[in-house]
């Protein structure tokens, strides 16, 4: 899963961290353009910044440690 988070300052002053991973399955410089400026043409504040952190599941997890330990034997053998 994706998660992706707009940092917003609003008109009023506040600052909103916007959980937009419902909306859109990942985040280019483009799109961030895109959005930056239609949520300021809109009225409704600056958008600062993104974030996108990707939040495995347990299988993937684990599938990523079997592959650095994987990784770290195929090292130990080319070195010996």
């Amino acid at each position: 899963m994706t998660k992706i988070t707009l940092t917003i300052l609003r008109p009023t002053g506040v600052t909103e961290i916007v959980d937009v991973s419902d909306k859109f399955c990942g985040m280019t410089p483009d799109l961030f353009a895109k959005i930056k400026a239609a949520t300021k043409n809109a009225g409704k504040g600056d958008v600062k910044s993104y974030s996108v952190d990707v939040i495995l599941t347990e299988a993937e997890k684990a599938e990523c440690a079997r592959m650095i330990a994987a990784d770290k034997l195929a090292r130990r053998i080319e070195n010996s």
